[in-house]
């Protein structure tokens, strides 16, 4: 029997050429297990998280696949690979997504009970299930669009699969800038402004106002964050969809601003007079997604 679905296995492995594997995995540092092994519920998550790791591995093998595994801080634009598998939350595979290249990216949420999981389409009891219908040709990836920002002409370092915010550097402070797509512009002033696709319109977008859209939507969308318009003033473009073709400008006309890649981890500054401009990527990100992932 156990011979029989090895055979199985190998044969499915050759249908396709995900045979060269990345398993990008989110770190748990030393300082920070210390910090909260006091905590009961960091132990189970901790451990959660640990177990999947192993069961990952264990899987690509008994698949007989040639993998790798590295730390996402120690990630590196990848060659001569042909899958990443993920093993964390989004910030995992946002990680991935920023240097894949049109790899295909299965993300796996390892501690589902407290992380949202958004662009994962699997735990690690479903893991397998997936890998084996991904083998079996049942499931392919989803072509996601990404946002690419450039600073006076400059692209940017990679693009953002979840959402550009620009903002002020204290959370407590206000940006002045002036912003544009087409022919209509509009000088604000605001705590910043969340610029997104798709992807991240159920993320920050969402938490300011905006209303989420299909994940696979490649229409550029902005919302203005808390507008305080001067006295006798008020604003008349807060939300705005835009076609793929068309980006977004804002120029700062403040102080130096923060230009968020996909969170806090990847910053930028805005310098005063200085212009942001954000497209559609042209490169798209390939992620395996769930049924109920696409249908959100």
């Amino acid at each position: 029997m156990l011979c029989l679905a090895q055979n199985f296995f190998t044969m499915l492995r050759m249908q396709l050429k995900h045979n060269r594997v990345l398993v990008v995995y989110k770190p748990i540092h030393k300082k920070e297990s210390s910090t909260h092994e006091v905590l009961p519920h960091w132990v189970k998550h901790r451990r959660s998280h640990e177990r999947t790791i192993a069961s990952v591995s264990r899987e690509l093998q008994r698949f007989g696949f040639s993998f790798k595994l590295v730390d996402r801080s120690k990630f590196q634009p990848p060659k001569g690979i042909d899958f990443i598998v993920t093993v964390g939350g989004d910030g995992t595979v946002l990680t991935a997504a920023h240097m894949a290249n049109g790899i295909p990216i299965l993300g796996v949420n390892s501690m589902p009970r407290v992380s949202v999981g958004f662009f994962c389409a699997v735990t690690a009891a479903t893991f397998r299930p997936m890998l084996t219908a991904m083998l079996a040709g049942k499931k392919q990836p989803t072509a996601l669009p990404m946002l690419q920002g450039a600073i006076d002409g400059e692209p940017l370092t990679f693009p953002a699969l979840n959402d550009i915010l620009f903002a002020a550097s204290s959370p407590a402070d206000s940006v002045y800038y002036k912003i544009k797509a087409g022919n209509k512009h509009e000088v604000q002033r605001s705590s910043g402004v969340w610029v997104t696709a798709g992807p991240g319109s159920t993320a920050g977008f969402k938490s300011a106002g905006g209303i989420p859209s299909s994940i696979r939507d490649n229409r550029l969308r902005f919302i203005v964050r808390e507008p305080c318009p001067l006295p006798g003033k008020s604003y008349h473009w807060l939300k705005y969809t835009l076609p793929a073709e068309r980006p977004i400008t804002i120029t700062n006309e403040g102080r130096e601003g923060i230009v968020y890649l996909d969170g806090s981890a990847h910053v930028t500054l805005l310098k005063h007079h200085q212009t942001l401009t954000i497209g559609i990527a042209p490169t798209r990100a390939q992620i395996f997604l769930s049924k109920k992932q696409l249908e959100r």
